[in-house]
């Protein structure tokens, strides 16, 4: 467990110091060098264009960067694409934008989920049976159809208003959090049932406390463990569904990347001529390694938080 969390830690850590790191501009193409398969001939290079990085956070790393590396940077160790981009920079700053969306979409999809879930668990009655009513009827819709219908839709808006700023991945993140808080609800819900009649809880009522202020400082707190379990499992739910969507052209868009438009854009080199292997193995490879880990981390924690789990 431990070994698996500090991997899994490692991963993120990684993909948010992406700037610092000394990698090749994944936007930069190079047509005299496409289609390189994998090679250790050379380590580094120098001379070639740096990665210009803009934000609180990738701007210091940048600058540090340069101070550190100067120009150096490493080759591309996993080959390049049929532009002549490093494979290696584009699966890290994947990487960057993909958690980023899991992690973001995820966290605004607990949140929803949390406070659906707490507030029909306390109600009880009529109250509970309306929410979690509401929430079945959301669940029985096909929500990954959905989520394409709604991407799709912006696309066509955004080609008849071509003036507009409204940027796709932040749609896609707000309609991905939209559709996966259920489980997360029904998850806290169930543990707020059991502690509804709780004696600090009953002490909390006798006191004169309010339903809200009852919610507030007695029944969230004490369901944390189990939102933390819910979210560890919706993110790798999220990470799939928003690779899926870019690998459908419906997610992220170029110059943008993400393992799921790398996927993509391998398959697309796939030719009978010439099989470029490595621009599918290693964006998959990263793919699987961090929803294994992802998985397995969620697991652990949800078979640990079960009355009678592991210590």
């Amino acid at each position: 467990m431990k070994a698996r969390l500090w991997l899994l830690a490692c991963i993120g850590l990684a993909a948010l110091l992406v700037p610092l790191l000394p990698l090749a501009d994944p936007a930069a193409v190079d047509l005299e060098r496409a289609l390189q398969p994998p090679s250790a001939a050379a380590w580094l290079e120098h001379g070639r264009t740096l990665p210009q990085w803009h934000g609180p956070l990738a701007g210091p790393c940048a600058a540090l960067r340069r101070a550190c590396f100067g120009d150096a940077q490493i080759a591309p160790l996993l080959g390049t694409d049929a532009l002549g981009r490093c494979v290696l920079a584009r699966i890290a700053n994947g990487a960057r934008i993909s958690l980023l969306i899991a992690l973001v979409a995820s966290l605004a999809s607990l949140s929803v989920g949390t406070l659906w879930g707490a507030s029909a668990g306390l109600a009880g009655g009529r109250g509970d049976q309306l929410l979690m009513r509401g929430a079945d009827i959301l669940g029985a819709l096909p929500l990954t159809f959905l989520v394409i219908f709604v991407v799709a839709l912006l696309r066509s808006w955004r080609a008849e208003n071509p003036e507009s700023s409204l940027d796709q991945t932040a749609v896609l993140l707000l309609v991905t959090a939209v559709v996966s808080w259920i489980p997360a609800a029904r998850m806290v819900r169930a543990e707020v049932l059991s502690l509804r009649s709780a004696v600090f809880v009953d002490a909390a009522r006798l006191a004169g406390a309010t339903p809200a202020r009852i919610l507030r400082q007695h029944i969230l707190p004490n369901t944390a463990p189990v939102a933390i379990a819910a979210w560890t499992l919706t993110v790798p739910r999220i990470l799939v569904l928003e690779s899926f969507l870019s690998f459908l052209g419906l997610g992220v868009e170029a110059p943008g990347v993400s393992w799921g438009l790398q996927l993509r854009q391998g398959c697309d080199a796939l030719t009978a001529v010439h099989a470029s292997w490595w621009l599918i193995v290693f964006p998959g490879l990263a793919l699987a390694l961090t929803l294994l880990l992802l998985g397995s981390v969620g697991e652990a924690l949800r078979v640990r938080l079960q009355p009678g789990g592991a210590a």
